[in-house]
């Protein structure tokens, strides 16, 4: 196995002042002005990562890694998790390849601390998808947990040092999960809450007309079924890339409460995944395989958005089409819907599919009672679900679950 070593993600960059603090204004301005988006759009919140998701996805994630911006994203983001997490700044200033590197780090009060710069670094150029929102809440999360072992955080340091034949190194890391898949799926403690959970959630749901292959079941009939039901589902999960964030979820879940209140933020994520499973109701970015000119991907979705459409969307002689003279409308769509031909201007986000080309859709189909519906968390991929108003009202207010 062979290493290249490659430049530090943040070497050239150094901070005006060591403190944080008085960077975060100056930089804040930087990055509005580089993605395109409104000063006032950048107030510090949370919710403001979801405008600065679609603004990087809209510049590129790897444009975004550049030194011209990534450190301005560093900072705001690490200001954002810094005030959830009531943490502090901590500048820590590393020797490499006879230069020195300031990395900025947040550390909780329980003595927890991140490098900003890593976990962002891992969605921009290691993830298929780009998730900041949700990165910055796991990062939060990881702050006020119990205190950390070492070893993560050197791990995910070590991320970007190296680059040439991992082949050993992948195949070692496939050995691992491996391995944490079993150990999760060995202890019955675990999987008898993921029971609880599968069967209550299970219950609601079909009551909204997922998973229509139990519908016919009664509650007693249901649970005499679970066993089985949980084993395909178990087999779903190996498949996903959130498999240890959905075991991790029910470590500390009691049996009776199901959802203690320092694991509320995580419920979403556990459901969505869940929702993911029922490809009758649901269709996610997981489905996508790669976005351009040969793969037909739009084709594909707007396939699979009729059939999950409830027969609000039933279109005829979908064609898409490529023009590469400009990186920000390069593709179209066209489709006959109701006897009427339509085009939809898409953007290019890389491997992504540009799901706001859904707003113009539910403008066609708005007299049907029925509005295509994604979420932007957080189980890596959005999820595309059709839904009217009520019902979506009812999963925002009865599971916290947000749909654009």
């Amino acid at each position: 196995m062979s290493f290249e070593t490659v430049p530090h993600i943040l070497s050239g960059w150094q901070p005006q002042e060591p403190d944080m603090a008085d960077e975060i204004s100056n930089l804040t301005d930087n990055l509005a002005a580089q993605l395109h988006v409104a000063r006032d759009e950048l107030d510090l919140t949370l919710s403001s990562l979801d405008r600065v998701d679609k603004a990087v996805r809209r510049k590129g994630r790897r444009r975004c890694l550049e030194l011209d911006i990534f450190p301005s994203l560093v900072i705001y983001v690490g200001e954002i998790i810094r005030r959830e997490a009531n943490g502090q700044w901590e500048t820590r200033i590393v020797p490499e390849q006879q230069q020195f590197i300031w990395e900025p780090w947040i550390v909780s009060p329980n003595k927890n601390a991140i490098p900003l710069h890593s976990f962002l670094y891992e969605e921009l150029y290691e993830g298929r998808t780009c998730y900041i929102r949700s990165a910055a809440e796991s990062e939060i999360r990881r702050l006020l947990s119990a205190p950390l072992h070492p070893t993560p955080v050197v791990a995910r340091l070590t991320l970007y040092n190296v680059v040439g034949n991992n082949n050993e190194a992948s195949d070692l890391s496939n050995d691992r999960a491996s391995v944490w898949q079993q150990e999760f799926l060995d202890d019955s403690k675990i999987r008898e809450r993921v029971k609880v959970w599968l069967l209550r959630s299970l219950k609601y749901y079909r009551k909204l007309s997922f998973f229509p292959q139990y519908e016919r079941l009664s509650d007693l009939q249901l649970e005499n079924e679970l066993d089985t039901i949980q084993q395909q589902f178990e087999e779903y999960l190996k498949n996903t890339e959130e498999f240890r964030s959905f075991w991790y979820g029910f470590i500390d879940i009691d049996e009776e409460k199901i959802i203690p209140p320092e694991q509320q933020i995580l419920m979403p994520m556990l459901d969505l995944l869940l929702l993911r499973w029922d490809k009758s109701r649901t269709w996610s970015e997981s489905e996508v395989f790669r976005v351009d000119s040969e793969n037909e991907e739009y084709v594909k979705a707007i396939a699979r958005w009729s059939e999950i459409s409830r027969g609000a969307f039933l279109p005829r002689g979908v064609e898409e089409h490529w023009n590469w003279n400009t990186r920000s409308e390069p593709c179209s769509v066209e489709f006959i819907l109701n006897g009427l031909r339509h085009q939809l201007e898409l953007s290019y986000y890389e491997e992504y599919i540009d799901l706001e080309g859904l707003l113009d859709i539910n403008r066609l189909i708005d007299t049907t009672g029925y509005q295509f519906r994604y979420s932007e968390i957080p189980s890596n991929y959005r999820l595309v679900v059709m839904l009217t108003p009520e019902e979506q009202k009812k999963l925002n207010t009865e599971k916290n679950l947000f749909f654009e």
